[in-house]
C-alpha cells in the first residue's frame, strides 16, 4: 500500500518488467508485502520460479513495443528492473 500526505493508503496494481532479477526479486518482494496486486512479467515462461505466489506471472518481452503496451493496460505502474 501507498501512503500518501493525507495517510490515505491504497493499493495499486503493479506491473514488473525483470522480476526475476536481483534487483527485480526485491521490488517483486516488497510490492507483494505492501499488498499490491503485481503481474510479472518474464520473456522466458521457464524464469518463473516455482516458488513464487501471491502474483500473476505473463511472458511478455520488453523489447518488443507491442508486447508491452498490451501488458500494461490496467496497471496503475509499472516498474523496470531490467538491467
Amino acid at each position: 500500500m501507498t501512503g500518501t500526505a493525507r495517510g490515505i493508503l491504497r493499493t495499486m496494481n503493479l506491473g514488473i518488467f525483470g522480476a526475476t532479477g536481483t534487483i527485480g526479486s526485491r521490488i517483486f518482494k516488497e510490492a507483494l508485502q505492501r499488498g499490491h496486486h503485481v503481474t510479472a512479467y518474464v520473456r522466458d515462461a521457464s524464469r518463473i520460479p516455482q516458488d513464487r505466489t501471491g502474483a500473476m506471472w505473463k511472458v511478455a518481452d520488453v523489447q518488443n513495443p507491442n508486447q508491452v503496451a498490451e501488458a500494461i493496460g490496467g496497471q496503475d505502474a509499472v516498474i523496470s528492473a531490467m538491467s
